[in-house]
């Protein structure tokens, strides 16, 4: 097992206060209760279903590695010095933090099927932070762009825009690949070994995009694909939910 990763779930995101009781008693994970949050999706998942579920198929993964459900070994937590502590008020802490971990050589990976309940803490109804925690993101930008002048080939005005609204900004940061596409259906999990005979062709031969999309949803497809290829092969990966 490869040590040298950094695993990224999602969330389902809560707006009502849980109790201890209602943990204890696992009613956070009935049905009838999740039912309720069917629709308040993580915003990555968009952006997921947009570029790919693989994050070795984007240019800024870190963007989207949120320690709300995070999996890091502790010796590189422990090398990097942990958080910035500079970064006092609310928001991309999480980001600068995976950004120093991927800068050491640690490879992201997302898992597409690992999801927490997670208590969301702006607007109610709009999935969105408020005017507050705006300006605070903005404050920890500030202290971002002066310990990384320059940072992703951006103007600091850029940086700002980019932090204040990570899912409008994403795609101005992802190179674009002129080569030709190949898609593959994954509908029979008999399949597994075959597709993964393809990703290590093309992981060689580099000569067009893989783009699979999985209707089986049960195996380690997507974990597999992470772990095996390079990041000069674009292998995008779409799970079926």
């Amino acid at each position: 097992m490869d040590s040298n990763i950094i695993v990224a779930g999602t969330r389902k995101l809560l707006y009502e206060p849980i109790t201890y009781e209602g943990v204890q008693l696992e009613e956070l994970f009935s049905e009838s209760y999740l039912s309720k949050y069917e629709h308040n999706k993580d915003f990555r998942h968009a952006i997921f279903e947009d570029l790919s579920y693989n994050a070795g198929a984007m240019s800024t993964p870190f963007l989207f590695a949120l320690t709300c459900n995070l999996a890091v070994p502790k010796k590189y937590a422990n090398e990097i010095g942990g958080f910035d502590e500079a970064l006092k008020k609310w928001g991309i802490e999480d980001i600068e933090f995976v950004y120093r971990l991927q800068k050491l050589g640690l490879k992201i990976v997302i898992n597409s099927k690992g999801e927490v309940l997670h208590q969301f803490h702006g607007l109610k109804e709009k999935n969105k932070v408020d005017t507050t925690q705006i300006q605070e993101v903005d404050y920890n930008t500030s202290v971002f762009v002066k310990k990384y002048p320059g940072f992703l080939g951006l103007s600091d005005l850029q940086v700002y825009e980019l932090f204040r609204s990570i899912a409008i900004h994403y795609k101005e940061l992802q190179k674009v690949s002129n080569k030709p596409c190949k898609i593959i259906h994954f509908t029979n999990s008999t399949d597994y070994e075959k597709i993964q005979r393809e990703v290590l062709e093309n992981n060689i031969s580099q000569d067009y995009t893989l783009i699979i999309y999985d209707k089986v949803g049960i195996t380690d497809l997507d974990i597999w694909i992470q772990l095996y290829t390079t990041p000069s092969v674009i292998v995008k990966y779409y799970p079926k939910f």
